[in-house]
């Protein structure tokens, strides 16, 4: 089958879904995904809110990370962490319910 004719005046504009996955993971396979379940107030972070951890990114200072913490994950500010302490990933977003 042979196309004729011209193509459309409107492709230019035709939109994109919106894929989060796309939009805020950089690397899948060391990307995951929180609920956080409580308050951490000095953190602005609310309970329900959905934290983005990437595993292949280094903290820097005054971020925050997900850390292990006897055995339990944890989020603490990058700049307040002691070298024992391992670092699970750096989290990228924060998606919250409004």
């Amino acid at each position: 089958m042979q196309r004729t004719g011209f193509p459309s005046p409107a492709r230019n504009y035709e939109k994109l879904d919106l894929d989060l996955n796309r939009l805020i993971v950089d690397s899948p396979s060391s990307t995951f995904f929180f609920k956080t379940k409580k308050d951490y107030k000095d953190l602005d972070l609310k309970s329900g809110d959905i934290i983005v951890v990437d595993r292949s990114k280094q903290p820097k200072s005054s971020m925050l990370s997900v850390v292990l913490l006897d055995g339990h994950l944890a989020i603490k500010d990058s700049s307040d962490l002691k070298p024992e302490i391992e670092i699970f990933g750096k989290i990228t977003y924060v998606i919250r319910k409004l």
